[in-house]
């Protein structure tokens, strides 16, 4: 909704400032397709993928320790004295509390990699729009934002196109 007001707005303030609103030409772009899109978005998931996997498998790999220690502690209620019982119930409650925080941890730091793979290549994406709107005389968009586009006015192939050419000239360039 801020979006739809925001954009309402500035076309808006675009009709009252300009002489000539037919003058202005509007295309949008769809920003989490060529984040998706591009070699370095499609690296990247692969990256995070992998790491979360890693996370995954590590919290798996204590709950199952957890649940062992829980069955074990269920086979041998009725041998155990009190005393035991009590200090077996206080180890299982620890265990579930590092668990929870073991996954807790897990989902941040896969949260912060993905916030860190991901700036670099939306921050380019962002000046790659800026580039070819400038060139083009385009007022350029976040899709999310249009309602209705003509596809002609969609940028996005060419953002996509047009950052993998450059993306991978740098990669040549920085084998060299």
């Amino acid at each position: 909704i801020m979006k739809t007001v925001f954009v309402f707005m500035m076309l808006f303030s675009l009709s009252v400032f300009s002489a000539n609103i037919k003058d202005v030409k509007i295309a949008f772009v769809d920003l989490q397709k060529a984040l998706q899109t591009t070699e370095a978005g499609r690296d990247a998931k692969v990256t995070l993928d992998k790491e979360a996997d890693k996370k995954k498998k590590q919290v798996e790999k204590k709950q199952s320790e957890l649940q062992e220690m829980y069955n074990d502690i269920a086979k041998k209620n009725l041998v155990m004295s009190d005393e035991v019982k009590q200090k077996k119930q206080m180890e299982l409650q620890k265990k579930t509390i590092e668990l929870r925080e073991l996954y807790m941890q897990s989902q941040n730091e896969v949260q912060k990699m993905e916030e860190d793979l991901k700036l670099p290549i939306l921050t380019s994406l962002k000046e790659m729009i800026a580039t070819i709107g400038k060139e083009q005389g385009y007022l350029v968009l976040e899709k999310s934002a249009v309602l209705y586009g003509v596809d002609q006015t969609d940028l996005t192939e060419e953002v996509i196109k047009k950052y993998n050419e450059e993306h991978s000239k740098k990669s040549k360039s920085k084998k060299k």
